[in-house]
């Protein structure tokens, strides 16, 4: 018997999240004919709350919905299906199985339940399990044999820590590294030294056009930037010669017949929200527009905290020339950004403007020549990540967007109380000992 999470993107396309196929169904046949034995998949599915769902390490004393999930599935599941298939497998090795977060999924439900003997492994998420996952590591029981498999791009957290508790196991024997791959989940995520998170939308080849998939695993990947300590600011940018051309041509020809597929369907409960969470990520977001940001890809862009564009990247709103209309909360951030005259503009026209204009109307802080573009934003991305509170931007985040909605007098009260908190933090106390001392700050966000 094989349980595997994620069951949605195992047998067909019409049901993954991510693109990712892994034709299991065709997979499980053939090894029943080479090895003339019978094999039992279970699949579970996620949804659109499975960055809590499929996390067993919650930060901030979350309540761990993936322990309850794994209890559920093991203690009433699995023998239900056996009672309903009247199947014994008493004495079947039972297997578990995951990829991304589903690996860290599979490991603990190994950790909770030894009779899962065999754990599939693949491409996991541990920097989101850092660092729960290294205790839970090193108390693999001695039965359970791991199978590994590592991306080529699984961050610094991967290398730098949880690499070497696998290595003590890998020396015992107890885990079984076959080898690195690549899963595209239509992301690539690349975290840099310094402080600095790097995410980067990765289907370049549709100039990152965002479908629904693409757009659920943006929020996971930010998610888990924002739970990683050793970020301190995020900068999202476009593989290739672009930021991102909007919504997947494709899929909107199928709305506009009708006939949109299932795979494409929003897995979000409120799909209305669109980017603007990105507001409430505690961490600032710097968005890098490296080339073309039209449509959402021009919204998405919107929420981000700042914006830098090359001054060769190509602006439009899209919307007028669709058939749509200002979709996402872009009618309520533009002109907060820009003004009503300008944002009236950009959205009744759907005219194209470079970097340039950009920058002058006010809509990105700064427009940068494209042959230095990328360093000269990473640089003063490293600037904050050393230089500042991460406490202290936290908190003015929170504070600037609360502005766009309530009164002067509320807003100067409650600036009033969060400054006398300040002054008992040790980021404060740091940013005067640093001060005093001249030398360069060491706050730790607390």
């Amino acid at each position: 018997m094989i349980l595997c999470y994620d069951g949605q993107n195992l047998f067909d396309s019409s049901t993954s999240h991510f693109g990712t196929i892994f034709n299991l169904d065709s997979l499980i046949n053939n090894f029943e004919d080479q090895f003339k034995k019978n094999f039992l998949i279970i699949s579970v599915t996620s949804n659109s709350k499975r960055q809590f769902q499929y996390n067993p390490y919650p930060i901030k004393k979350e309540k761990n919905f993936a322990e309850e999930h794994i209890k559920n599935i093991v203690l009433s599941f699995i023998p239900s299906v056996k009672n309903y298939l009247g199947i014994n497998f008493d004495q079947t090795k039972f297997t578990v199985a995951g990829a991304s977060m589903g690996g860290l999924m599979s490991i603990k439900t190994s950790i909770i339940y030894p009779e899962f003997e065999n754990i599939i492994s693949l491409s996991p998420a541990f920097w989101f399990g850092y660092p729960g996952i290294l205790n839970d590591i090193k108390n693999l029981g001695n039965n359970s044999t791991t199978y590994l498999y590592t991306g080529k791009k699984e961050g610094h957290i991967f290398g730098d820590h949880v690499k070497t508790a696998i290595g003590t196991h890998l020396n015992s024997g107890s885990i079984i590294n076959l080898g690195s791959i690549v899963f595209n989940h239509n992301f690539l995520t690349k975290y840099l030294k310094n402080g600095v998170g790097l995410v980067k939308l990765n289907r370049p080849e549709r100039l990152n056009a965002i479908t629904p998939a693409l757009s659920a695993r943006l929020k996971e990947i930010l998610d888990q930037a924002c739970a990683d300590d050793s970020i301190k600011v995020i900068v999202l940018t476009g593989e290739g010669r672009g930021f991102t051309a909007g919504a997947d041509m494709d899929g909107l020809a199928s709305t506009s017949e009708g006939k949109s597929d299932s795979s494409e369907q929003s897995k979000d409960d409120e799909p209305w929200k669109g980017f603007s969470y990105v507001r409430n990520l505690d961490k600032p977001v710097i968005a890098a527009i490296n080339g073309p940001a039209a449509g959402v890809g021009f919204i998405l862009s919107l929420y981000c905290d700042i914006r830098f564009a090359s001054e060769t990247a190509v602006f439009s709103t899209a919307f007028s020339k669709r058939g749509l209309i200002a979709e996402w909360g872009v009618g309520w951030m533009l002109s907060r950004i820009i003004g009503l005259s300008h944002a009236n503009d950009l959205l009744f026209s759907a005219r194209k403007f470079d970097g340039k204009e950009a920058e002058r109307i006010g809509l990105v802080n700064k427009a940068i020549p494209a042959d230095s573009f990328m360093d000269e934003v990473i640089a003063y991305a490293e600037d904050l990540a050393k230089n500042v509170s991460p406490r202290s931007v936290k908190i003015m985040k929170e504070q600037m967007y609360a502005s766009l909605e309530e009164s002067f007098d509320d807003h100067i009260q409650k600036a009033f109380k969060k400054m006398v908190e300040s002054f008992g933090s040790d980021d404060f106390k740091e940013g005067v000992k640093h001060f005093i001392e001249k030398r360069p700050a060491n706050f730790t966000g607390k």
